[in-house]
């Protein structure tokens, strides 16, 4: 009489070909064999995981570190009497450390400066900092703010200092009239 072999599946019997080949978690004689599958690395918050190529197997997955900096002064150029400059990315304590000294000397040579804000994913007080900082040396004027931002400026009273428009249009100066 041959034993009935029991499958990962809540006791399903495996069939015969596969108890014979010793596949699966039952050995030849019908024992539940145990792998201990490796630890997964813990994973922070600075951390991603590469994505896999799909001819990769499984185990070639690894966390790798974050990029330190996901802000980025993109963009900039002149337009109307005002320098634009598109920022995009997460404006936090790491991101911004590179990217202070040249806003801060962007803000201290042109009139107006106008911060595109419509990519921005995220900003704590170290962007709110900065932006007050720019102020003093420039007329500053938020373009497409998001909404987490406005709220961050709202509950700090920013708001009230700081100049909001809804588009980089809208935030550029009237432009002079030209001829009679």
């Amino acid at each position: 009489m041959e034993p009935v072999l029991r499958g990962p599946a809540l006791g399903h019997p495996l069939p015969p070909a596969a108890s014979a080949a010793g596949q699966g978690p039952v050995s030849r004689t019908g024992r539940l064999v145990t792998r201990r599958l490796p630890t997964p690395p813990v994973l922070r918050h600075t951390d991603r995981v590469e994505p896999q190529s799909p001819d990769s197997s499984c185990g070639s997955r690894r966390a790798l570190p974050r990029p330190v900096s996901f802000a980025v002064l993109g963009e900039q150029y002149a337009r109307n009497g005002a320098w634009v400059v598109t920022v995009r990315g997460d404006l936090d304590l790491e991101s911004l450390a590179a990217q202070r000294t040249q806003l801060e000397r962007t803000a201290a040579a042109v009139p107006v400066l106008v911060l595109d804000l419509t990519a921005v994913t995220f900003a704590d007080s170290t962007f709110l900092n900065l932006l007050l900082m720019v102020r003093r040396a420039t007329d500053l004027r938020l373009a497409g703010v998001p909404c987490q931002i406005v709220r961050l400026l709202e509950l700090t009273g920013a708001d009230e200092v700081l100049r909001l428009f809804p588009t980089v249009s809208e935030a550029l100066p009237a432009s002079a009239p030209t001829g009679p």
